[in-house]
């Protein structure tokens, strides 16, 4: 899975990427030259807001991971999330849980499972 498929679970809008591929790799690179260093802040001071947030996420114990969208991708897909046990219809539960996953989704880099 990678950002490239961040759209709503019912095949919806796509939820844009906050970093295209490139801009990943762009700031892996950045982020080794300045790490600790007061330029990575300055660095960072300037990045449009979505792309900050991203990157102040990424690896981060309070961040997210791409086994978090697929948990609740299936959370949102299970019969137990409608309360129905075995009985009940395999539809969404609730579509904010897919639309959760997929903001999430869109925050991570895209070397996704």
């Amino acid at each position: 899975m990678n950002n490239d498929s961040a759209q709503d679970s019912k095949g919806g809008a796509r939820i844009k990427p906050a970093m295209t591929e490139e801009e990943w790799e762009q700031e892996a690179s950045i982020r080794k030259y300045y790490e600790g260093a007061e330029e990575w802040y300055e660095y960072l001071r300037y990045m449009p807001e979505h792309k900050r947030a991203a990157v102040s996420l990424h690896g981060q114990p309070f961040g997210f991971t791409w086994a978090d969208v697929e948990r609740l991708r299936k959370l949102g897909q299970s019969r137990v999330c409608h309360g129905m046990g075995d009985y009940g219809p395999p539809d969404m539960c609730d579509p904010w849980i897919a639309a959760l996953a997929d903001r999430i989704a869109a925050l991570l880099p895209p070397s996704g499972p």
